[in-house]
Parts: structure tokens; C-alpha cells; sequence
């Protein structure tokens, strides 16, 4: 936890994550990538409502990944203008439940800011391409040394 969200540490822990991953592979691999590609982070987020400054993600900023890096978001809740607080934004990414989109993180963006009350639950699958598809539970729960040299 921190000032504005909670975190799982163990998003794998939930078996249904591998299997929506493995839902969208397909249509990604497809039509974004052109190729396979794996996720080097996955979170399953909550932000809440603070009354403290906005500060991290909630304030405009861009992710600075390497360049065919992209985000898969899955909205877990409803998400509209009452639990979006998006200022001048020109675009809001609301949602019911189950809305899922490709997002380009090295765009100038910021966090959804819930209303008091109110909280935003999503998963989120930080993408790369690779030259075979890597099936998610080898690429995570292993020490960074555990990695074979290229």
C-alpha cells in the first residue's frame, strides 16, 4: 500500500490472470505485435480516494519503457466519470467491469483519480515482444540471477 492504491505482490497467485492473459494473446500477438511477447510486470491495482496532494501516478507524467513496450488494462470495477476524476484530459477511459485496452505508456497520461468513496480496481499487464512466446510462470518468482545469459 501507498498513499493513493494497494497492490497484490503475487498477481500469478490467482490462476484466472494467466488465463486472461492467455485470452488476449492471440488478438494481440496479431494485430499489435505482429510477433510474441511477454509481460514483465502484472499488477492488480486498487486506487482510493486521498485527500493528500496528488502526487506519483496521479499527477501527468510518461513511464519512459522502451519503445514497443505497451499495457494491458482490464478495468476489475465500473469506472465512469464518478470514479474518474480526470481534470483536461481530452480522452477518459471509463468502463464497466471486464473493459479491457491497449495503452502506450510513454505517452503523457496520469492515474484515474477515484471520488471520496469510490475506488478503482484493474489489472494490468506490462508487454514486451520476444522472439517465442514465454508462458507467464517462467518469467516470474525466479531471482533476476536466475536468468540464462543470452
Amino acid at each position: 500500500e501507498d498513499n493513493f492504491c494497494l497492490n497484490i505482490k503475487d498477481a500469478l497467485g490467482f490462476p484466472e490472470v494467466t488465463d486472461i492473459f492467455n485470452l488476449f494473446y492471440d488478438e494481440i500477438k496479431e494485430n499489435t505485435y505482429g510477433c510474441d511477447f511477454s509481460a514483465n510486470t502484472i499488477q492488480i491495482v486498487r486506487s482510493h480516494h486521498t485527500p493528500e496532494k496528488f502526487e506519483a501516478s496521479w499527477i501527468w507524467h510518461y513511464d519512459d519503457n522502451p519503445e514497443p513496450s505497451i499495457k494491458l488494462f482490464i478495468y476489475l470495477t465500473d469506472v465512469d466519470s464518478e470514479h474518474a476524476e480526470m481534470g483536461m484530459i481530452p480522452q477518459e477511459l471509463t468502463g464497466k467491469a471486464g473493459t479491457a485496452f491497449l495503452f502506450d505508456p510513454n505517452i503523457i497520461h496520469r492515474a484515474t483519480v477515484p471520488k471520496p468513496n469510490n475506488f478503482r480496481d484493474a489489472l494490468i499487464f506490462h508487454l514486451y515482444p520476444t522472439k517465442n512466446k514465454t508462458p507467464l510462470e517462467t518469467v516470474f518468482g525466479r531471482d533476476v540471477k536466475q536468468y540464462p545469459l543470452l
